[in-house]
């Protein structure tokens, strides 16, 4: 998960080992003071809340790898994210997930860089997932797919309603 970082004593995930690494010069991978990254890991990989027993998360027996990205204020840089992704492809973790992007205009082509790691990740055998954005205003003004997940070799994640139509927000 390449993101802000992990709170790694959270009490849900005191008995899970989980590796990772800060990409963001002078910040710890293992303290997430903005909380976006141990959401996502949370999402990702979560089991049952210690603080109301409901079951949340979607892979709760995966391997946990943390890349700090993102710094405590949520902003990164595009070589801190290829760096990682370039770290991730070569430890031949199977999959990242970026909850992550930058907008892009309507018709934009998608970024030569990304495009360039991302192939590499997927002849090595590890998919990449990215967040779609939430930029959009539906159904009047739907936004592009951000950068990175506008690129062809990477699955694009937006958001859903729980009656499954897209949400406003979502790109």
């Amino acid at each position: 998960i390449l993101d802000t970082g992990f709170y790694k004593d959270h009490p849900d995930f005191k008995k899970r080992n989980i590796v990772g690494r800060s990409f963001v010069p002078g910040e710890r991978w293992d303290l997430d003071p903005n909380g976006h990254g141990t959401h996502c890991t949370g999402v990702a990989a979560g089991d049952i809340s210690l603080v109301d027993g409901l079951k949340y998360g979607i892979a709760k027996d995966a391997n946990i790898a943390i890349g700090k990205v993102l710094a405590n204020n949520g902003i990164g840089s595009t070589t801190w994210i290829l760096d990682a992704i370039g770290y991730c492809i070569e430890k031949k973790f199977k999959i990242i997930s970026m909850s992550l992007g930058s907008p892009v205009k309507v018709g934009q082509e998608p970024s030569e860089l990304f495009e360039h790691v991302e192939n590499r990740a997927l002849k090595s055998n590890t998919l990449i997932i990215a967040a779609a954005g939430n930029e959009s205003k539906r159904p009047s003004t739907p936004k592009p797919v951000n950068s990175p997940a506008n690129a062809s070799s990477i699955m694009a994640v937006g958001v859903l309603t729980k009656t499954l139509t897209v949400a406003k927000f979502s790109n």
